[in-house]
């Protein structure tokens, strides 16, 4: 066994140590084992692993089976992703909160991308009848509304408390609405925030 100086100071691998010992997870690493026997290329495999100080951490695991001195080993290299994957989960339960905060507002929210409902709120659903998919225009009384508060967005300028008439739920019952609208990114797309 032959380990840089990362490895060691991560792992305290010294020469003749056996990995196994550092896999989390000791089936996974026998199918490794497994694949490279079989000449299979392993490329970013998912691991979790031990180290020195007996923690468990995140790792890519890349494994290219080769021959050294004519004998058959492995090549293996291991990128630690334990902050990546803390980020991930953090921004994941932060959007589940959001979105718990978005269902149940008492206000009517959407978020709407090229004049198409992204995401309805009960609340919005329940006040002007839509839902995702739904062209946003046909909500409003004068469309030409719309697009003067897409141009006031383009432009920077606040849009707040715009007073609005929109068509109420189920019928063509027209609603005055105080409306806030705000550019957001919405799926790697650019797309308005809006709450009545």
């Amino acid at each position: 066994t032959f380990a840089n100086r990362a490895c060691r100071e991560v792992f305290g691998l010294a020469v003749g140590d056996s990995v196994a010992q550092y896999y989390a997870d000791p089936a996974a690493r026998d199918d490794l084992v497994s694949q490279t026997k079989r000449g299979r290329v392993i490329t970013h495999s998912e691991q979790k692993m031990r180290t020195r100080e007996g923690q468990t951490r995140d790792f890519l695991v890349t494994l290219i089976p080769t021959r050294i001195d004519g004998e058959e080993t492995v090549l293996a290299w291991m990128i630690d992703i334990s902050q990546q994957k803390a980020d991930q989960e953090a921004l994941a339960q932060q959007q589940k909160y959001l979105k718990y905060i978005f269902e149940t507002a008492p206000v009517g929210i959407g978020i709407s991308v090229d004049g198409v409902a992204k995401f309805v709120n009960p609340k919005l659903s329940e006040l002007y009848h839509t839902k995702a998919g739904d062209q946003t225009l046909q909500l409003y009384v004068d469309p030409g509304e719309r697009t003067r508060i897409v141009e006031r967005l383009m432009r920077g300028e606040p849009t707040r408390d715009y007073d609005l008439r929109l068509y109420g739920a189920g019928s063509r019952e027209i609603r005055h609405a105080s409306a806030s609208f705000l550019p957001v990114t919405y799926e790697g797309q650019p797309g308005v925030l809006v709450w009545y």
